[in-house]
């Protein structure tokens, strides 16, 4: 299947070069009509041209034309037989093609693809593919997916559909165009068709930089006024509210580019998130060089500044390097109340946090719009640069990165305040480091009161991998993270670092406590740089969550601790030193006790809430190699589906914003409703 998608590279060329693209005053539309089913494509054709030319019912073996007139444009559409079937050949293929062309001549302006999502599957999609690479490798950019209505009407399976990683594939193929054909308008197709439209950028030596804006603002009809006076196209179609439209043209020497984003206030946070994107990925390759702010002349109202709000959470403060804000009004703009604009408190606000950057444009004056597009090109000279998809991604990542620090700040806030009190079920998060054979296993086992690790004695074998386990001590949910051996011949110190590490991610953000295992009565030289070693991998400040177990406490026997450590070398007792004198001998043929194991916890409960009640390795101290490493993979990921990742990304941030709220109030209902000790 693969090979399918390979383009006939000479015969795109002979086809890409038969045909050119029409301007956008064209007085004719050339449409093919493309997908899984010809009474799907007929039904589509016979919608579009107002009465029924096309046969639902028999379909013919050849493409089929049929034109109509629409207002003052001529439309052209060719039906093609089913090219999606497997077992066309290739000699086939190539002759519907040329036909296609040939009725379509000099050749179409857009591919119409009209997809059955309960029958598209990854091969329909492949074989597309390979059709449309036939015509041009520039099919893609100028198609335009029409998802017809599914057979069973039924809101869930409708948004199932639309989740269908074969469809929104297709649909990020095609940058996103395209349309449900329920509840569809007339107009709504007709204006998508042209914006889909094959027009080229006019040739031109002298042709200035083209520009990409995206029109912002909670006001549709505005951002629709504003973009038929700059590119001076007053046919533009009224389209819906929920979704970026993009419009092209020739203005003033220069190609520009539109995209109406719609509001966003109020709208689920996924769906912000997607629409956001999208408006970016419109101006690909190069980005957006300015976000044009559409405003009237007047107060800001509350739904003004809720969309201001939405469009700087959405977009980062970053934004505000490349906006502009564009006063609309429809009379002389010297007569327009500049005083009102520059007395009113909230304006100058925005305006300042806008680098000053304001314009008053007459809508119904065409001579204002060199002096605009002027302005707009400023800003870019003086940034030299663009709001990118990467821009757009760095962002949202460094969002969600403040949104776990944020709630692990109020987590730690609330284990200093309540600590102890057990109302929060947060797991208590330990990880236990040692040499091969200090008792690792035995001891994660005593813990959790259940025989979870498999012991070095019993498997013979070493922990090459950091293991996980999670249990209870007295009802408090417990995490337990086991390592491999420090100074394991079978591991790289590299690898061994990489293992330590590992741990942190799964115990994010960071273990409660680190316990640092010893074996009485073969305590050896090498492990004195065991607590550096830990503070290296850790951050300096580990050592503050740092406790010392002795493991085989049992066979002291009538040995007191304290006389044992006096016989032993200087460096175990600077290791309890460094430790802060924490440390806690353990039985470990006594696992049914469960004594020693809550002795154990009340030193941990102690040593926490010394430390504020927050956890080892912060972002900055540990995981910020990791943390580089993740928003690399997040960043590869979104470019690769876009829609896909920014969806989650809106849905991650969404959860973390509604648990932190729910933190915040569970807090403040602690303090609210605590009392004094009597």
């Amino acid at each position: 299947m693969a090979a399918a998608l390979v383009p006939d590279h000479r015969m795109s060329r002979q086809l890409s070069s038969s045909y050119e693209m029409l301007p956008p005053d064209m007085s004719e539309l050339r449409v093919v009509l493309l997908g899984n089913r010809w009474s799907e494509r007929s039904s589509v054709g016979n919608l579009i041209l107002g009465k029924t030319l096309f046969s639902t019912e028999e379909e013919p073996d050849n493409c089929v034309r049929q034109r109509g007139q629409l207002e003052k444009k001529e439309i052209v559409l060719i039906n093609t037989p089913d090219l999606l079937l497997p077992n066309i050949s290739e000699h086939k293929l190539r002759k519907h093609v040329e036909n296609c062309v040939r009725l379509s001549d000099p050749g179409p302006h857009v591919f119409l693809l009209v997809l059955q999502p309960e029958d598209f599957t990854e091969e329909h999609k492949q074989r597309l593919c390979r059709v449309l690479e036939k015509f041009s490798e520039r099919s893609f950019d100028h198609s335009l997916v029409l998802i017809s209505t599914p057979r069973e009407e039924r809101s869930d399976l409708e948004e199932n559909y639309m989740q269908h990683s074969t469809l929104k594939e297709m649909i990020r193929m095609c940058r996103y165009r395209y349309l449900k054909l329920k509840n569809l308008e007339h107009p709504e197709l007709l204006t998508r068709l042209e914006d889909a439209c094959l027009k080229t950028k006019p040739k031109s030596e002298h042709m200035k930089p083209a520009l990409n804006m995206v029109l912002c603002g909670r006001r549709g009809a505005r951002k629709t006024s504003a973009a038929k006076a700059i590119l001076g196209q007053t046919e533009l179609h009224s389209v819906s509210s929920s979704e970026c439209v993009k419009h092209q043209g020739e203005v003033c020497g220069r190609w520009v580019s539109l995209v109406e984003l719609p509001a966003l206030n109020g709208k689920p946070q996924e769906e912000v998130m997607e629409e956001s994107f999208r408006c970016i990925s419109l101006c690909d390759p190069e980005g957006v060089h300015a976000f044009i702010l559409v405003l009237p002349v007047g107060p800001l109202t509350d739904e003004d500044k809720g969309e201001l709000e939405t469009i700087q959470n959405t977009f980062s403060s970053r934004v505000n390097d490349f906006t502009m804000i564009l006063f609309t009004v429809e009379s002389d703009p010297t007569a327009t109340d500049v005083n009102f604009l520059k007395k009113n408190k909230d304006i100058q606000e925005l305006r300042q946090s806008c680098g000053g950057r304001q314009f008053v444009l007459n809508i119904r004056d065409q001579q204002q719009i060199p002096e605009l597009l002027d302005d707009v090109e400023r800003m870019r000279v003086k940034g030299s640069r663009c709001f990118t998809k990467d821009t757009f991604t760095k962002a949202q990542m460094e969002k969600v990165l403040e949104l776990k620090a944020e709630l692990q700040n109020v987590k730690q806030r609330g284990a200093m305040e309540g600590y102890g009190e057990h109302e929060s079920r947060e797991p208590l998060r330990m990880v236990l480091i040692g040499k091969t054979g200090s008792g690792k296993s035995t001891t994660a086992n005593i813990i959790l009161g259940k025989k979870h690790f498999k012991t070095t004695i019993a498997t013979k074998l070493k922990i090459k991998s950091c293991e996980k386990a999670t249990g209870e001590i007295d009802g408090r949910p417990v995490v337990v993270v086991n390592t491999p051996g420090l100074f394991n011949t079978t591991l790289s110190e590299d690898e061994i670092r990489k293992e330590l590490q590992k741990c942190i991610s799964m115990l994010w953000p960071g273990p409660h406590v680190i316990f640092l295992l010893l074996q009485i009565g073969n305590i050896t030289e090498e492990e004195k740089d065991s607590v550096e070693l830990i503070k290296e991998v850790y951050g300096k400040n580990s050592g503050d969550f740092i406790i010392l177990i002795f493991t085989r406490g049992n066979e002291l026997e009538d040995q007191s601790f304290e006389s044992y450590i006096k016989d032993c070398d200087d460096f175990v007792k600077q290791l309890i030193d460094d430790c802060g004198g924490r440390y806690q001998v353990l039985n470990n043929k006594d696992d049914i006790n469960r004594t020693q194991v809550r002795e154990l916890l009340t030193k941990i409960d102690t040593m926490v809430k010394k430390n504020g009640g927050s956890c080892c390795a912060t972002v900055e101290q540990v995981t910020k190699e990791e943390h580089h490493e993740e928003m690399q993979q997040m960043k590869l990921e979104l470019e690769a589906k876009m829609s896909e990742q920014s969806k989650q990304l809106g849905e991650e941030m969404k959860k973390l914003g509604g648990e932190l709220q729910s933190m915040k109030l569970k807090q403040a209902g602690r303090k609210k409703n605590k009392c004094p000790i009597q």
